[in-house]
């Protein structure tokens, strides 16, 4: 988008950021597909470290994510504790929901005692995804 032109109403549709992380290609496309038809900018890391780098990059771009969804376990040896901690410390530091298939762990009893705004538990259908991100973001009557 060239900065010097005003965008169009088309262009004010997504105007809500997301950042979905999973090292599993499987699950961030079900949900991308699950909240399609939401206002959203979607884009998607499959490790904590590449989250982190797009996550400052938006801060430095003036376009920082509105929410971040999270796997709890990811393979690079960054838990979601560890990436929280790390997206917290970005100035304008976004929502953050767990999105994990665990149910055991006692985080999941507190998210918020951890930094999380919540839990969206795998398996999860197409509506309560989208349900759930909706009210997260404000949108009503989505």
């Amino acid at each position: 988008m060239n900065p010097d032109i005003e965008p169009t109403d088309e262009e004010n549709l997504f105007t809500h950021r997301i950042l979905v992380v999973d090292d599993d290609p499987l699950s961030r496309d079900l949900l991308k597909r699950s909240i399609r038809l939401l206002p959203l900018e979607i884009d998607e890391a499959a490790d904590g470290m590449a989250a982190l780098k797009l996550c400052l990059q938006a801060e430095d771009q003036g376009r920082p994510y509105e929410l971040v969804v999270l796997d709890l376990m990811m393979p690079d040896g960054w838990s979601g504790e560890e990436i929280i901690s790390k997206i917290k410390d970005i100035r304008s530091c976004p929502k953050v929901i767990l999105c994990t298939g665990a149910h055991e762990d006692p985080l999941l009893n507190y998210p918020e005692s951890y930094g999380f705004e919540g839990v969206l538990k795998k398996p999860f259908s197409p509506s309560q995804a989208k349900k759930y991100i909706a009210e997260l973001l404000g949108l009503g009557g989505s």
